[in-house]
C-alpha cells in the first residue's frame, strides 16, 4: 500500500476525486459592508440590537439573487 492511499484510508477528508471538502462560501469583507451600508441607507435609525440581524438578512437576500 502506498503512503498516499494509506494516509487517504486514516483520513478520509484529504483531497482526491471522490469526497473533495469545500469550504463553507462566508462573504467577504466588501459585501458585508455594502450590506451595512445599505441597511443604512433603508433604515438610518436601526436599533444596534437589530443591526446584526438586519445585515444578515440583507447578505441572504443579495445570495439568493
Amino acid at each position: 500500500m502506498s503512503r498516499i492511499s494509506y494516509e487517504r484510508k486514516i483520513n478520509p477528508y484529504l483531497c482526491n476525486d471522490e469526497n473533495m471538502v469545500r469550504k463553507k462560501p462566508y462573504p467577504h469583507n466588501n459585501d458585508i459592508l455594502n450590506a451595512m451600508l445599505r441597511v443604512f441607507s433603508r433604515e438610518p435609525f436601526v436599533k444596534p440590537i437589530d443591526f446584526p440581524d438586519k445585515v444578515r438578512e440583507e447578505l441572504e437576500k443579495e445570495a439568493s439573487t
